[in-house]
């Protein structure tokens, strides 16, 4: 059952502008749009600057329930030809050479390599195949292989439950 906040629909000067933002839940995975439109510029001659730019994810984070600390995030930011390209988000502290394995339901999905390490954590951008998609869409766990620092092997399970919807969701809202 999808759960809908969003921001109701005004219109001004004829023109319907879409909502500022947008957040379903699937279960799980929680399906969030954003809608940013050009400010400050007024040159009526490129047509471009007067569009305004949707950009949707599907996600899940978990967090430590002690100290609250983000364990993992997964947003998948696309879904086009059965593919979805997907953006993980793991905590410092993992030996990045090792990079992540996924799992699904205990059998192997696939491999990525860390991109790098920001503020927010540590990045591995990859994108998930027609067979590795479906995997998920039909798998009931997700799990989540890192190595840390100090060698010691760390597993993430995450809940695949309602995956399917909130991905069927996303292509339908991706442009």
């Amino acid at each position: 059952m999808a759960t809908t906040t969003s921001l109701p629909l005004q219109a001004t000067d004829s023109k319907v502008q879409q909502p500022g933002s947008m957040v379903e839940t699937y279960d799980d995975w929680t399906v969030q749009c954003q809608t940013a439109t050009p400010k400050d510029v007024k040159d009526v001659k490129d047509e471009k600057q007067e569009a305004a730019t949707r950009t949707c994810q599907v996600s899940q984070e978990l967090k430590q329930s002690s100290t609250g600390n983000r364990v993992l995030l997964l947003v998948i930011t696309s879904v086009k030809n059965d593919v979805a390209d997907v953006t993980i988000v793991g905590p410092f502290g993992l030996l990045l050479s090792e990079g992540i394995v996924f799992f699904v339901d205990e059998k192997e999905l696939s491999s990525a390599e860390f991109k790098t390490c920001m503020p927010i954590g540590c990045v591995s951008t990859f994108s998930l195949n027609k067979a590795e998609l479906n995997s998920v869409r039909q798998g009931e766990t997700m799990g989540v292989h890192t190595v840390a620092a100090n060698g010691q092997k760390l597993l993430t399970n995450m809940s695949l439950k309602g995956i399917k919807a909130a991905v069927a969701r996303l292509a339908e809202l991706d442009p």
